[in-house]
């Protein structure tokens, strides 16, 4: 579920290495104006499942927005559970993420509570210098395993604002290539927008939604064995909210269904 974030992220959703083969693809261009816009309150509530297996679900907000020297940051927080009895995964992971209005990662934190304890994974990314600080270690007790600085040769994203900077690409026709960083190492995600409205039918909606297409295809095996192709499915208006995602794994596909939400004045468009 951690890589839905860089694939839906994915979509992350969903991870480091993507090949697609078909349009030609733009580097990532850390300056850019999109329509779309993400609004501090919102709340997305996923459920993934496999099969006929409700396996958890995914809760995402926009916590704050702030101006950081002179540029508008955004704080947002995701939480992933796994349903208690599924022996197929055991996840309990939050991860927070403070990125720039262009998406860049500013600073991203990951805790996964295990039964030994909870632990924590902080990147801290110095855009001026082209450095990213590592600190990995356990929450409690306090104890840090990891502390140490590695050069970057680009700004990077994180999982959680590659979440937010497919949003912002929706409904554009663009295929781009965008730096990530992750488990602690640098990689490219290639993913192809659509400007085409689609429609999209989900259990939580009782209507036809209007949506436009994300696709790409990832290299990167992760939990669950995410691989290969990835599709989601944003809202085709300026929220740009993922309504769906089907994710390939070595054994079979998951899909990740948006099931709740709270954003002001926002229904999901109806095709």
């Amino acid at each position: 579920m951690r890589s839905f974030l860089i694939s839906l992220i994915g979509l992350l959703i969903w991870m480091t290495t993507a090949a697609y083969s078909g349009e030609p693809v733009r580097e990532y261009a850390f300056s850019f104006s999109s329509p779309n816009d993400f609004s501090v309150g919102e709340y997305l509530k996923y459920v993934v499942k496999y099969s006929y297996l409700n396996l958890g679900t995914i809760e995402i907000r926009v916590v704050s927005k702030t101006n950081i020297q002179g540029k508008r940051h955004y704080k947002a927080k995701a939480t992933m559970d796994s349903h208690k009895g599924i022996g197929l995964v055991n996840l309990h992971q939050v991860y927070e993420s403070t990125f720039a209005q262009d998406c860049a990662s500013a600073f991203f934190r990951g805790l996964d509570k295990k039964d030994n304890g909870e632990f924590f994974t902080d990147y801290t990314f110095n855009r001026s210098s082209g450095k990213v600080l590592i600190k990995k270690g356990k929450v409690s007790p306090p104890e840090v395993y990891t502390n140490e600085t590695r050069s970057l040769d680009t700004v990077m994203l994180d999982g959680l604002s590659l979440f937010f900077y497919a949003r912002a690409w929706s409904g554009s026709d663009k295929s781009v290539r965008v730096p990530v960083y992750i488990v602690e190492k640098k990689g490219l995600t290639l993913l192809q927008f659509s400007s085409k409205k689609e429609k999209i039918e989900v259990d939580a909606i009782d209507y036809p939604v209007a949506v436009n297409r994300l696709s790409g295809r990832n290299e990167f095996v992760s939990i669950l064995g995410l691989t290969g192709k990835f599709e989601g499915w944003f809202s085709a208006d300026n929220a740009a909210i993922p309504i769906a995602a089907n994710l390939k794994i070595d054994l079979g596909s998951i899909r990740i269904e948006l099931k709740e939400w709270k954003r002001n004045g926002w229904n999901p468009p109806k095709y």
